[in-house]
């Protein structure tokens, strides 16, 4: 099931993989999905972890609107760390809480706020300080930003694109404005997280 990882290590090319892929993988990426569907390179269900992938061998990892989903998100987190190379990747697109489409959806099982990653995170780019004793492994955050954009509705995808995207993401402070004082104004789409693996991190052993 894994030789597509292994034949890329063979050949000393690099190894980046789209969880939750579906049918719309991403050029250059290995899907794993849980369907056996069109794009799909590796059907498992990573929710369990990611236990047939060596220690340190994937150089990034991204997901689109999977990980509000996943019940073990803790376990797939220290599975994403434990198999990325040092330097490594991680991008992960979710939708922001105050999203109407995130409540609409029964097999959502989370929430994602500015703060949610910085629990994972040995630094933090917002004020508020995070306990960092919750997990044996802490990635590096390297950018948090919210989008506005939705494809049903014109005019707030423009004033998303244009506006909001620009004046929110500007600093983290206005980010951390928008979210406690307008985000039950007018809501936010989604939100993408960028993680880095450090260069200096200890190796983290496989689940049991």
């Amino acid at each position: 099931m894994l030789e597509i990882i292994n034949e890329k290590l063979e050949q000393n090319l690099p190894v980046n993989i789209e969880l939750g892929c579906g049918t719309n993988k991403s050029s250059a990426y290995i899907g794993i999905d849980l369907h056996p569907l069109t794009n799909v390179d590796i059907v498992l269900d990573f929710e369990q972890g990611l236990e047939l992938i060596q220690n340190s061998t994937v150089d990034s990892y991204k997901s689109r609107h999977v990980m509000e989903h996943i019940r073990n998100f803790e376990l797939l987190q220290s599975e994403v760390y434990r198999t990325l190379k040092p330097g490594g990747i991680q991008e992960m697109i979710v939708p922001h809480f105050s999203s109407p489409y995130f409540y609409s959806d029964p097999t959502h099982v989370r929430t994602f706020g500015l703060y949610t990653m910085s629990y994972f995170s040995s630094n933090h780019l917002f004020r508020r300080k995070i306990p960092s004793f919750y997990f044996d492994f802490q990635f590096e955050l390297i950018s948090v930003n919210l989008g506005f954009r939705t494809s049903r509705y014109k005019l707030k995808n423009l004033l998303g694109k244009y506006l909001f995207e620009k004046i929110f993401n500007f600093t983290p402070l206005f980010q951390e404005l928008y979210e406690v004082f307008l985000s039950k104004y007018f809501s936010c789409t989604e939100i993408k997280f960028v993680l880095r693996k450090p260069h200096n991190a200890p190796p983290l052993h496989t689940q049991e």
